[in-house]
Protein backbone atom coordinates (compact mmCIF):
# COMPACT_ATOMS: atom_id res chain seq x y z
CA UNK A 1 0.00 0.00 0.00
CA UNK A 2 1.29 3.20 -1.02
CA UNK A 3 0.31 6.64 0.13
CA UNK A 4 0.03 10.02 -2.34
CA UNK A 5 -0.57 14.09 -1.44
CA UNK A 6 -1.44 14.90 -4.81
CA UNK A 7 -3.05 12.65 -7.94
CA UNK A 8 -2.55 13.92 -11.82
CA UNK A 9 -5.76 15.44 -13.27
CA UNK A 10 -8.28 13.45 -14.11
CA UNK A 11 -11.99 13.44 -15.84
CA UNK A 12 -14.73 11.31 -14.62
CA UNK A 13 -17.10 10.25 -17.14
CA UNK A 14 -20.84 10.61 -16.03
CA UNK A 15 -21.11 6.80 -16.03
CA UNK A 16 -18.61 4.04 -14.70
CA UNK A 17 -18.02 0.57 -14.35
CA UNK A 18 -17.91 -0.50 -10.16
CA UNK A 19 -16.46 -3.62 -9.03
CA UNK A 20 -18.15 -4.81 -5.70
CA UNK A 21 -15.14 -5.20 -2.73
CA UNK A 22 -16.53 -7.34 -0.15
CA UNK A 23 -13.00 -6.58 2.51
CA UNK A 24 -12.06 -3.42 1.33
CA UNK A 25 -12.48 0.17 1.08
CA UNK A 26 -10.36 2.45 -0.78
CA UNK A 27 -10.11 5.87 0.24
CA UNK A 28 -8.64 8.23 -2.05
CA UNK A 29 -4.36 9.36 -2.31
CA UNK A 30 -3.99 5.58 -1.65
CA UNK A 31 -2.39 2.72 -3.84
CA UNK A 32 -4.12 -0.39 -3.50
CA UNK A 33 -3.43 -3.64 -5.01
CA UNK A 34 -6.43 -5.89 -6.39
CA UNK A 35 -6.77 -9.48 -6.72
CA UNK A 36 -8.92 -11.12 -9.84
CA UNK A 37 -8.86 -15.25 -11.31
CA UNK A 38 -11.50 -14.95 -13.96
CA UNK A 39 -10.98 -14.88 -17.53
CA UNK A 40 -14.13 -12.78 -17.56
CA UNK A 41 -12.49 -9.93 -15.27
CA UNK A 42 -9.45 -9.92 -17.21
CA UNK A 43 -11.29 -8.97 -20.18
CA UNK A 44 -13.11 -6.73 -18.84
CA UNK A 45 -9.83 -5.01 -17.04
CA UNK A 46 -7.85 -4.30 -20.25
CA UNK A 47 -10.77 -2.89 -22.08
CA UNK A 48 -10.80 -0.49 -19.07
CA UNK A 49 -7.17 0.37 -19.65
CA UNK A 50 -8.03 0.77 -23.24
CA UNK A 51 -10.62 3.37 -22.55
CA UNK A 52 -9.34 6.02 -19.85
CA UNK A 53 -8.09 3.52 -17.06
CA UNK A 54 -10.84 4.94 -14.93
CA UNK A 55 -12.75 2.33 -12.74
CA UNK A 56 -15.47 2.46 -9.76
CA UNK A 57 -15.00 0.26 -6.13
CA UNK A 58 -17.84 0.15 -4.04
CA UNK A 59 -18.09 -2.03 -1.16
CA UNK A 60 -20.87 -4.43 0.13
CA UNK A 61 -22.34 -3.74 2.76
CA UNK A 62 -22.11 -7.21 3.80
CA UNK A 63 -19.04 -9.11 3.28
CA UNK A 64 -20.53 -12.58 3.49
CA UNK A 65 -22.73 -11.81 0.06
CA UNK A 66 -21.70 -13.65 -2.86
CA UNK A 67 -23.95 -12.33 -5.64
CA UNK A 68 -24.29 -8.72 -4.20
CA UNK A 69 -27.57 -6.76 -5.78
CA UNK A 70 -27.09 -3.10 -6.24
CA UNK A 71 -29.01 -2.72 -2.76
CA UNK A 72 -26.35 -4.34 -1.52
CA UNK A 73 -23.77 -1.65 -2.17
CA UNK A 74 -22.04 1.63 0.18
CA UNK A 75 -24.15 4.57 -1.78
CA UNK A 76 -20.79 6.13 -1.47
CA UNK A 77 -17.29 4.21 -3.24
CA UNK A 78 -13.98 5.41 -5.61
CA UNK A 79 -13.09 6.45 -8.30
CA UNK A 80 -9.84 4.73 -9.30
CA UNK A 81 -7.23 4.37 -12.02
CA UNK A 82 -5.33 1.90 -12.93
CA UNK A 83 -1.85 1.82 -12.90
CA UNK A 84 -0.78 -1.53 -13.11
CA UNK A 85 -2.07 -4.49 -14.73
CA UNK A 86 0.75 -8.10 -13.53
CA UNK A 87 -0.49 -11.55 -14.87
CA UNK A 88 -0.15 -14.12 -12.31
CA UNK A 89 1.56 -17.33 -13.10
CA UNK A 90 -2.00 -19.25 -11.51
CA UNK A 91 -3.86 -17.61 -14.37
CA UNK A 92 -4.70 -15.04 -11.97
CA UNK A 93 -3.90 -11.42 -12.00
CA UNK A 94 -2.69 -8.16 -9.75
CA UNK A 95 -3.93 -5.03 -10.68
CA UNK A 96 -2.47 -1.77 -8.55
CA UNK A 97 -5.23 0.92 -8.40
CA UNK A 98 -5.07 5.01 -6.98
CA UNK A 99 -8.02 6.11 -5.33
CA UNK A 100 -8.98 9.66 -6.89
CA UNK A 101 -12.25 10.97 -5.60
CA UNK A 102 -15.10 9.93 -3.32
CA UNK A 103 -18.43 9.46 -5.27
CA UNK A 104 -21.90 9.30 -4.96
CA UNK A 105 -23.66 6.08 -6.71
CA UNK A 106 -26.82 6.97 -8.31
CA UNK A 107 -29.14 4.48 -10.96
CA UNK A 108 -27.16 1.37 -10.23
CA UNK A 109 -27.39 -1.55 -12.65
CA UNK A 110 -26.15 -5.00 -12.70
CA UNK A 111 -23.54 -5.66 -15.24
CA UNK A 112 -22.62 -8.99 -14.82
CA UNK A 113 -19.72 -9.51 -12.67
CA UNK A 114 -20.06 -6.21 -11.82
CA UNK A 115 -21.91 -2.85 -11.91
CA UNK A 116 -22.65 0.38 -13.57
CA UNK A 117 -24.07 3.39 -11.90
CA UNK A 118 -23.67 7.28 -12.81
CA UNK A 119 -21.42 8.86 -10.38
CA UNK A 120 -21.34 12.55 -8.87
CA UNK A 121 -17.76 13.61 -7.51
CA UNK A 122 -17.87 14.61 -3.67
CA UNK A 123 -16.68 18.24 -3.19
CA UNK A 124 -14.70 18.48 0.13
CA UNK A 125 -13.87 22.08 -0.08
CA UNK A 126 -12.92 22.96 3.67
CA UNK A 127 -12.31 26.44 5.13
CA UNK A 128 -10.05 26.84 7.34
CA UNK A 129 -11.44 27.58 10.58
CA UNK A 130 -10.18 27.93 14.33
CA UNK A 131 -12.02 24.46 14.59
CA UNK A 132 -10.92 22.99 12.12
CA UNK A 133 -6.97 23.97 12.58
CA UNK A 134 -6.97 22.88 16.12
CA UNK A 135 -8.54 19.49 15.49
CA UNK A 136 -5.95 19.23 13.03
CA UNK A 137 -2.90 19.88 15.29
CA UNK A 138 -4.66 17.48 17.59
CA UNK A 139 -4.85 14.62 15.43
CA UNK A 140 -1.21 15.28 14.68
CA UNK A 141 0.02 15.27 18.11
CA UNK A 142 -1.79 12.12 18.87
CA UNK A 143 0.33 10.67 15.59
CA UNK A 144 3.14 11.72 17.08
CA UNK A 145 2.79 10.53 20.61
CA UNK A 146 1.93 7.22 18.89
CA UNK A 147 5.20 7.37 16.91
CA UNK A 148 6.60 7.90 20.70
CA UNK A 149 4.85 4.25 21.81
CA UNK A 150 6.00 2.19 18.81
CA UNK A 151 3.35 2.62 16.35
CA UNK A 152 5.51 1.45 13.08
CA UNK A 153 4.49 3.27 9.90
CA UNK A 154 6.29 3.47 6.43
CA UNK A 155 8.51 6.39 5.93
CA UNK A 156 6.71 7.53 2.94
CA UNK A 157 3.63 8.01 5.19
CA UNK A 158 5.74 10.15 7.30
CA UNK A 159 6.80 12.68 5.01
CA UNK A 160 3.51 12.89 3.55
CA UNK A 161 1.63 13.76 6.44
CA UNK A 162 3.47 16.86 6.92
CA UNK A 163 2.56 18.38 3.95
CA UNK A 164 -1.31 17.85 4.67
CA UNK A 165 -3.45 20.25 6.56
CA UNK A 166 -6.43 19.85 4.98
CA UNK A 167 -9.17 18.02 7.59
CA UNK A 168 -10.65 15.21 4.91
CA UNK A 169 -7.33 14.14 3.17
CA UNK A 170 -5.27 13.85 6.92
CA UNK A 171 -8.70 11.62 8.19
CA UNK A 172 -8.51 9.34 5.27
CA UNK A 173 -4.59 8.91 5.74
CA UNK A 174 -4.95 8.41 9.49
CA UNK A 175 -8.35 6.20 9.34
CA UNK A 176 -6.12 3.46 6.71
CA UNK A 177 -3.33 2.96 9.74
CA UNK A 178 -5.67 2.46 12.63
CA UNK A 179 -7.32 -1.26 13.31
CA UNK A 180 -10.65 -0.70 12.37
CA UNK A 181 -13.35 -3.22 11.77
CA UNK A 182 -14.79 -3.06 8.22
CA UNK A 183 -17.98 -1.53 9.51
CA UNK A 184 -16.00 1.22 11.85
CA UNK A 185 -14.05 1.90 8.10
CA UNK A 186 -17.33 1.81 6.32
CA UNK A 187 -18.87 4.65 8.62
CA UNK A 188 -15.72 6.91 7.88
CA UNK A 189 -15.36 6.62 4.59
CA UNK A 190 -19.07 7.39 4.17
CA UNK A 191 -19.02 10.36 6.36
CA UNK A 192 -19.05 13.10 3.79
CA UNK A 193 -18.24 16.34 5.92
CA UNK A 194 -14.40 16.73 6.34
CA UNK A 195 -14.28 18.17 9.68
CA UNK A 196 -17.04 15.29 11.13
CA UNK A 197 -14.76 12.78 9.61
CA UNK A 198 -11.91 14.09 11.12
CA UNK A 199 -13.64 14.06 14.55
CA UNK A 200 -14.60 10.01 14.29
CA UNK A 201 -11.46 9.53 13.09
CA UNK A 202 -9.67 11.52 16.11
CA UNK A 203 -11.61 9.62 18.39
CA UNK A 204 -10.83 5.80 16.86
CA UNK A 205 -7.01 7.34 17.38
CA UNK A 206 -7.49 8.27 20.44
CA UNK A 207 -9.12 4.76 22.13
CA UNK A 208 -5.87 3.12 20.26
CA UNK A 209 -3.29 5.14 21.90
CA UNK A 210 -5.21 4.51 25.39
CA UNK A 211 -5.08 0.70 24.66
CA UNK A 212 -1.09 1.08 24.33
CA UNK A 213 0.76 0.33 27.38
CA UNK A 214 1.16 3.46 29.15
CA UNK A 215 4.30 5.28 30.74
CA UNK A 216 5.64 6.55 33.68
CA UNK A 217 4.36 10.27 34.65
CA UNK A 218 6.87 11.85 36.24
CA UNK A 219 4.33 13.48 38.94
CA UNK A 220 3.70 10.26 39.94
CA UNK A 221 6.92 7.75 41.74
CA UNK A 222 6.58 4.18 41.79
CA UNK A 223 4.57 2.61 44.23
CA UNK A 224 3.37 5.87 45.57
CA UNK A 225 -0.14 5.66 46.50
CA UNK A 226 -2.01 9.38 45.66
CA UNK A 227 -1.94 11.36 48.49
CA UNK A 228 -4.99 12.20 50.45
CA UNK A 229 -5.29 15.83 49.56
CA UNK A 230 -5.83 14.45 45.84
CA UNK A 231 -7.99 11.56 46.68
CA UNK A 232 -10.19 14.22 48.35
CA UNK A 233 -10.01 16.49 45.53
CA UNK A 234 -10.78 14.09 43.04
CA UNK A 235 -14.02 13.60 43.15
CA UNK A 236 -14.87 17.52 43.80
CA UNK A 237 -16.01 19.77 40.94
CA UNK A 238 -13.56 21.48 39.08
CA UNK A 239 -13.67 25.25 40.56
CA UNK A 240 -12.89 27.93 37.74
CA UNK A 241 -12.38 30.49 40.22
CA UNK A 242 -10.42 29.16 42.44
CA UNK A 243 -7.13 31.30 43.62
CA UNK A 244 -5.19 29.25 45.81
CA UNK A 245 -2.44 26.92 44.07
CA UNK A 246 -2.20 23.39 46.02
CA UNK A 247 0.98 22.73 47.38
CA UNK A 248 0.88 19.54 48.59
CA UNK A 249 0.52 17.54 45.50
CA UNK A 250 2.15 18.80 42.25
CA UNK A 251 -0.74 16.86 40.30
CA UNK A 252 -3.23 19.00 41.14
CA UNK A 253 -0.98 22.29 41.34
CA UNK A 254 -0.75 21.02 37.43
CA UNK A 255 -4.49 21.34 37.23
CA UNK A 256 -4.38 24.41 38.63
CA UNK A 257 -1.48 25.94 36.76
CA UNK A 258 -3.70 24.79 33.52
CA UNK A 259 -7.00 26.60 34.15
CA UNK A 260 -4.81 29.78 34.61
CA UNK A 261 -3.18 29.61 31.74
CA UNK A 262 -6.84 29.11 29.97
CA UNK A 263 -7.90 31.63 31.80
CA UNK A 264 -5.93 34.73 30.66
CA UNK A 265 -5.17 32.82 27.42
CA UNK A 266 -7.92 35.27 25.82
CA UNK A 267 -9.71 32.41 23.78
CA UNK A 268 -12.56 32.64 21.94
CA UNK A 269 -15.80 31.61 24.23
CA UNK A 270 -16.34 28.47 22.50
CA UNK A 271 -12.93 27.26 22.75
CA UNK A 272 -12.43 28.24 26.32
CA UNK A 273 -15.39 26.33 27.25
CA UNK A 274 -13.83 23.32 25.28
CA UNK A 275 -10.60 23.72 27.24
CA UNK A 276 -12.64 23.67 30.93
CA UNK A 277 -14.16 20.88 29.70
CA UNK A 278 -11.25 18.72 29.03
CA UNK A 279 -9.42 20.10 32.12
CA UNK A 280 -12.52 18.69 34.19
CA UNK A 281 -11.61 15.29 32.23
CA UNK A 282 -7.98 15.16 32.79
CA UNK A 283 -8.70 15.75 36.54
CA UNK A 284 -10.53 12.47 36.72
CA UNK A 285 -7.81 10.45 34.46
CA UNK A 286 -5.00 8.60 35.70
CA UNK A 287 -1.93 10.68 35.45
CA UNK A 288 0.11 7.42 34.30
CA UNK A 289 -2.42 6.68 31.17
CA UNK A 290 -1.78 6.84 27.95
CA UNK A 291 -5.14 9.22 27.81
CA UNK A 292 -4.18 11.58 30.30
CA UNK A 293 -0.87 12.36 27.91
CA UNK A 294 -2.98 12.60 25.13
CA UNK A 295 -5.19 14.80 26.85
CA UNK A 296 -2.52 17.22 28.46
CA UNK A 297 -0.83 17.62 24.91
CA UNK A 298 -4.02 18.65 23.37
CA UNK A 299 -4.14 21.44 26.10
CA UNK A 300 -0.83 22.97 26.10
CA UNK A 301 -1.81 23.05 22.20
CA UNK A 302 -5.03 25.19 22.90
CA UNK A 303 -3.22 27.29 25.88
CA UNK A 304 -0.04 28.22 23.24
CA UNK A 305 -2.09 29.53 20.72
CA UNK A 306 -1.84 33.14 20.30
CA UNK A 307 -5.45 33.89 20.51
CA UNK A 308 -5.51 37.47 21.71
CA UNK A 309 -2.24 38.93 19.71
CA UNK A 310 -2.18 41.03 17.20
CA UNK A 311 0.31 42.57 14.94
CA UNK A 312 0.21 46.22 13.76
CA UNK A 313 0.14 46.42 9.59
CA UNK A 314 2.41 49.33 8.50
CA UNK A 315 0.63 50.73 5.74
CA UNK A 316 2.99 53.58 5.10
CA UNK A 317 3.33 53.71 1.84
CA UNK A 318 6.48 56.40 2.08
CA UNK A 319 8.16 53.76 3.48
CA UNK A 320 7.67 50.91 1.01
CA UNK A 321 11.22 49.32 -1.20
CA UNK A 322 10.37 50.24 -5.30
Amino acid sequence: MRYLYKSEGYSIPQRLLFIPLKETIIFPYVVVPLFFQSDEALTILNKVILENSLIGCVGQRDPRLKDPQPKDLLSVGTVCKILQLVKLPNKGMKIFVEGLSRVFLRNITQETPYFKADVKEVNEHQERTILSETLVQSVGTLFKISLSMGKPLPEEMLKTLDKIDHPGRLADLIAITLHLGLKDQQEIFETIDPLDRLKKVFEHFNREIQSFPARPNPLIHPGKEPGKFQKDHSLRPPMRGQKEMPEEDPYLAEIYELREKVRVAGMPQKVEEIAYKEINRLERMNPVSAEYTVSRTYLDYLVTMPWNKKTVDNLNLDRAHP
